[in-house]
């Protein structure tokens, strides 16, 4: 829950643990997981008031466990502002078809398709309800089944900028007219399947890339160290967030105070080899959202993508130099968060926004664990310990394999 995950984040908790698991095949030996199966998974949602048909899917595993904490994710985030009633449904008081579902991952269940495909031949049939546990559209269409509206219901994949991703597709939204609530949700389980810890070592680590490799430290205090002069790499996580967006005119209905105001966003590639960043993503992304933004103010503090790999001095100049074009260079204190949940791919932004708009309104900057030998030494990390700091503004910026990059900006709420 948000209470006690952001609690453990200002407090320098470890989400990361040495988790040997054999059957990956690889050296890789920290990861960040979600210690909750899909039993313990649903009695969470149950928790939120959430009955019904997704309760059978839950306890059969009919749906992927990257839909399953996205779920609770959405449950959470929607069940104390009215959005739904005592049944867990939504409010009749709106209009389901002015709300959209937009969420981020990168393959929600189709990395089981390989794992089930034995049985299914083996058989000669597939289960029909099948389908729903390997299609990445699910990671939408349930929420957006389960709460029956009828306004977008778009599953954004672009690597780990997903989440990020998402975020502006239903900002868009809102903005244009086209509804007035947009659901955002990033979630991601790869850490489940280790095929995919294959297939990203393989990747990370071949001989066109400049980035590095996936963290092969058996220490989880050592195991990721974002913008260091000595990365040893990256971790894979897993996790959720969901986040609402909508209009005055909504939160006035919902009897709600704003938490922040999404004041810019901005998206952008490097044009470049899908492991060889060059920053410009980051650069331009960050100048998009920062023109939408207008004017930035007083102390800020940006969650960086800070993936623990050579990417990262990349991505901290293009932040630094976009930030000394706007004058903000000596006001933003800049760190990653990946160090105590490890990467969370499609929940990466949705994640790590939350943790820039519980700083904003906490005025808490959370530490960025396990640094050592930072790059530079004139930006402000909040190296290790939380930063008590008033802010004006926050921010999130994600960079995904190929790099695409997303960026957000938030202010105050008036």
């Amino acid at each position: 829950d948000l209470k006690s995950s952001w609690q453990k984040q200002i407090e320098g908790f470890s989400g990361l643990e040495n988790s040997d698991l054999p059957e990956h095949g690889t050296e890789v030996k920290v990861f960040g997981k979600v210690k909750a199966n899909h039993l313990e998974l649903l009695e969470k949602i149950k928790g939120y008031g959430f009955n019904g048909e997704i309760l059978q899917d839950f306890r059969r595993q009919i749906v992927h466990r990257s839909v399953q904490m996205g779920m609770v994710a959405m449950a959470e985030a929607t069940s104390g502002i009215k959005i739904t009633d005592e049944e867990g449904k939504l409010n009749k008081k709106l209009d389901p078809n002015r709300i959209g579902i937009f969420t981020g991952d990168v393959l929600a269940g189709a990395a089981d398709i390989g794992a089930d495909e034995k049985t299914v031949l083996e058989r000669g049939r597939a289960d029909a309800r099948s389908i729903r546990k390997v299609d990445p559209a699910t990671m939408a269409t349930v929420p957006s089944r389960y709460l029956k509206t009828h306004g977008p219901a778009l599953n954004i994949v672009t690597a780990c900028s997903s989440g990020t991703d998402a975020i502006h597709a239903a900002a868009q939204s809102v903005r244009d007219g086209r509804i007035k609530i947009g659901i955002v949700i990033g979630a991601d389980a790869f850490i489940m399947r280790p095929i995919m810890t294959k297939y990203f070592e393989a990747l990370i680590a071949s001989a066109e890339t400049k980035v590095g490799a996936l963290s092969k430290e058996s220490d989880p205090l050592k195991a990721l160290r974002a913008y260091d002069k000595n990365p040893t790499g990256t971790v894979i996580g897993e996790g959720a967030g969901a986040i609402i967006i909508g209009t005055e005119e909504m939160l006035q209905l919902l009897q709600l105070k704003s938490k922040a105001l999404l004041a810019g966003w901005g998206s952008a590639a490097d044009g470049d080899h899908p492991t060889n960043p060059n920053g410009k993503g980051t650069e331009l992304s960050l100048h998009e959202a920062l023109i939408m933004a207008r004017v930035l103010r007083g102390p800020g503090y940006m969650n960086g993508h800070g993936g623990g790999t050579g990417g990262d001095a990349y991505e901290l100049k293009a932040l630094y130099d976009t930030f000394w074009q706007y004058k903000l260079h000596k006001l933003a204190a800049i760190n990653s968060t990946k160090a105590s949940t490890g990467h969370m791919w499609g929940a990466a932004g949705s994640w790590e926004s939350i943790v820039a708009i519980m700083a904003l309104n906490e005025g808490i900057i959370p530490p960025m664990l396990n640094s050592v030998t930072p790059l530079v030494d004139f930006i402000e990390f909040a190296r290790n310990e939380a930063l008590v700091r008033e802010l004006e503004w926050t921010g999130s910026t994600n960079t995904g394999l190929g790099g695409q990059t997303a960026t957000v900006l938030y202010k105050r709420a008036a």
